[in-house]
């Protein structure tokens, strides 16, 4: 499989999973070789690849089988010939449990990706062992800031690019202490990563995917399987209330807060960010 123009990636060698419509799906699996060892399976937001995962799964590897994937239509997944539907990117999850012959797992989700998890558990619930929502978009009030803050990008995206988009999205994300450490250098390289590997027509069409989506507190009341939401200390979407409200509409919901980490603590806070999937996992395996 070439890697994308410009960056190198590396790809595994095998074939891809065949979903709904001619989709394809890429997907890496590794970790524990132990019979009955958990599986955890990470689901991407828009702006991530599969690979990106195994820089922050080296801890969870040792005790668990991590199975990660690239949506339809990024990275090593193909689109389909039918025009993509939100339905789309949560069945495509279950055609890659089918084919790896996995009949429950752990999902781990971040930020808008927390949708799909969340829909998958509640269209599979006997599917899901526990859900891990990293920095979810979702929120227990309802859509509206959501919907704002997600057009703000579009506009951004439609009027400076995948570069203003990442500039818009940087400033957001990630707390102070982080952007000051990464400073110029780090900035412009996640940059330079980020606007090579994702098409500007493609992220706008993840992004409008993702508007109608259901938002709120039902759903969070319906998820019957254990949640760990886990916040950022610095994560511009939440609050300590807001935590403490959707942990209220949860039947089975914990929260971990991560010190020193913004909407995406996966990368500025790494070990803490493991060391808490795996706790929870271990809670839940008991």
């Amino acid at each position: 499989m070439d890697p994308t123009a410009g960056v190198e990636i590396p790809y595994e060698d095998h074939e891809l999973v065949p979903a709904g419509d001619g989709a394809e799906l890429y997907y890496e699996s590794y970790g524990s070789a132990e019979p009955g060892a958990p599986v955890v399976t990470t689901i991407n937001n828009f702006y991530l690849l599969a690979q990106i995962w195994r820089g922050f799964s080296t801890q969870l590897a040792q005790r668990n089988r991590v199975v990660a994937w690239d949506l339809r239509n990024q990275g090593g997944s193909k689109a389909g010939t039918a025009p993509l539907t939100w339905d789309h990117l949560v069945d495509d999850l279950g055609s890659l449990l089918d084919h790896l012959e996995i009949e429950r797992t752990y999902l781990l989700g971040s930020s808008i990706s927390c949708f799909i998890a969340r829909d998958f558990a509640l269209k599979y619930p006997e599917r899901v062992a526990g859900c891990v929502m990293q920095a979810p978009a979702f929120s227990p009030y309802g859509p509206r800031r959501r919907e704002m803050i997600t057009k703000a990008w579009l506009q951004t995206l439609d009027a400076y690019g995948t570069d203003g988009l990442w500039q818009h999205m940087y400033g957001e994300a990630y707390c102070g202490q982080t952007q000051e450490v990464m400073g110029v250098a780090g900035y412009l390289g996640l940059r330079q990563m980020f606007s090579t590997v994702h098409r500007k027509d493609q992220l706008r069409e993840f992004i409008e995917l993702s508007l109608p989506v259901e938002d709120g507190p039902d759903p969070l009341r319906r998820l019957d399987c254990p949640v760990l939401i886990q916040v950022g200390d610095g994560d511009f979407m939440w609050s300590p209330s807001q935590a403490e409200d959707t942990l209220a509409l949860l039947r089975r919901g914990k929260l971990d807060t991560i010190p020193r980490a913004g909407h995406v603590a996966t990368m500025e806070n790494p070990n803490e960010f493991e060391a808490s999937v795996q706790r929870f996992v271990d809670e839940v395996e008991a």
